[in-house]
């Protein structure tokens, strides 16, 4: 390496990526609690409690938005982008474009920005 030109700092580059592996550790999580709400919801549903499959209906949901706002406050793209399968439109708000995806063609995407 040229004289003139830093040394990486290894150090902070590792504590930048573990950071980021947290953040998404944490969004899995927030993801895997409101998907066992949805399957709850199902079986609910199925079983006509429809007051308990509402309630863990909105449970869900109320995973989704605390993962999206996680998403939002974190640093990191947040322009609109084109999916790579079928050419869908991804809401600007900074999630991963396949969660986008996934979210927009179940009709969440657009109350998760409300």
């Amino acid at each position: 390496m040229p004289d003139d030109l830093p040394e990486p700092d290894q150090a902070a580059a590792q504590q930048a990526r573990e950071a980021a592996a947290r953040l998404e550790d944490e969004a899995a999580s927030g993801l895997d609690r409101a998907a066992a709400h949805c399957r709850v919801a199902a079986e609910r549903f199925r079983a006509a409690e429809v007051p308990r499959g509402t309630a863990h209906a909105w449970a869900a949901l109320g995973h989704l938005r605390e993962v999206e706002h996680r998403w939002r406050s974190r640093p990191g793209p947040t322009a609109s982008r084109r999916a790579s399968s079928g050419g869908a439109s991804v809401p600007a708000v900074g999630l991963p474009e396949g969660l986008a995806t996934i979210l927009e063609r179940l009709g969440i995407a657009s109350r998760l920005s409300d």
